[in-house]
């Protein structure tokens, strides 16, 4: 049951991961279109279609660097997003393993934080009873 929810919650994070990207474009589109209706209506330039694409060379690159530096941080957040959900799955195995391992040796094995016992074995609680 677990193991189900765990997979569940991956699920989820790739697509959250996948979605960000869209995220990123529609703001980028957002953006281009409230400069847009800026520049028509409170700058007196024109038409708001006609700033939709500007004939202004210089007007065009800067909205055209902004969208592009809202998708390539869409990329790299999904890249983080992504390397973060295979870090978790990893650590989950190695602690998958550990517990395996633990369970199944015959030596007394604690873990200990501060001297406090946070966990130990089934051998070493036979131990301690002994």
């Amino acid at each position: 049951m677990e193991m189900k929810a765990l997979k569940n919650k991956n699920t989820r994070r790739i697509r959250i991961a996948d979605k960000i990207i869209l995220f990123g474009i529609a703001i980028g589109v957002l953006y281009w279109i409230l400069e847009s209706v800026m520049h028509g209506l409170l700058f007196n330039r024109g038409n708001i279609l006609k700033q939709l694409f500007p004939a202004d060379p210089n007007e065009l690159w800067m909205r055209s660097i902004f969208e592009c530096m809202l998708i390539a941080f869409s990329f790299y957040a999904r890249f983080i997003t992504r390397r973060l959900e295979r870090a978790e799955k990893s650590w989950q195995e190695v602690e998958e393993r550990y517990k395996r391992l633990s369970e199944v040796t015959r030596e007394g094995i604690a873990l200990h934080d501060k001297g406090v016992l946070v966990d130990i074995n089934f051998a070493f609680a036979k131990m301690l009873v002994a």
